[in-house]
């Protein structure tokens, strides 16, 4: 049997790599959780990318999970508090690293409870739009904020 190779230019082989790390992308969900000041919980974070830089709080769902279900988790075992999560933006196929790419749901809402940290973040802040130029932001979670700040919340409600 003969095989005919046919090389393709370069940047169809880059679209085609793409297309396939996109099939293999990651989910994430974030929280804006909210004070009653309206200002927004940033974590420190202190492990895995980003390191040493703030962030919202969040993470990966654990098998099925739904992303509300996923955010709510997250919450309790990073923060030790119940979270009252409404659904506020979807990035699809967003690239946070190269080549690296994640569907990221947001959710945004008040708490009950008092915080207190795990192992995943070493400090904690209530910020304002005016304090974001004062924090080392993770990602793109200041260009983010930056929005939701402007556009103020769709919803707030404590529990």
């Amino acid at each position: 049997m003969i095989y005919q190779v046919q090389f393709l230019p370069e940047l169809k082989i880059q679209g085609f790599l793409e297309t396939v790390m996109k099939k293999e992308k990651k989910k994430v969900v974030r929280a804006i959780i909210l004070d009653e000041q309206g200002r927004v919980l940033l974590g420190k974070r202190a492990q895995g990318k980003g390191a040493g830089t703030w962030a919202l709080i969040g993470g990966k769902p654990d098998g099925n999970e739904t992303p509300e279900k996923t955010i709510i988790r997250e919450v309790k075992e990073e923060l030790g508090i119940e979270f009252d999560p409404h659904f506020y933006l979807e990035e699809l196929d967003k690239e946070s690293f190269p080549r690296e790419f994640w569907d990221v749901r947001y959710f945004e809402g008040g708490f009950e409870g008092k915080i207190s940290l795990n192992e995943e973040n070493s400090e904690i802040m209530f910020v304002s739009l005016e304090d974001l130029d004062n924090f080392e932001i993770a990602f793109d979670h200041k260009e983010l904020l930056i929005k939701f700040f402007k556009g103020k919340s769709k919803c707030f409600k404590k529990f």
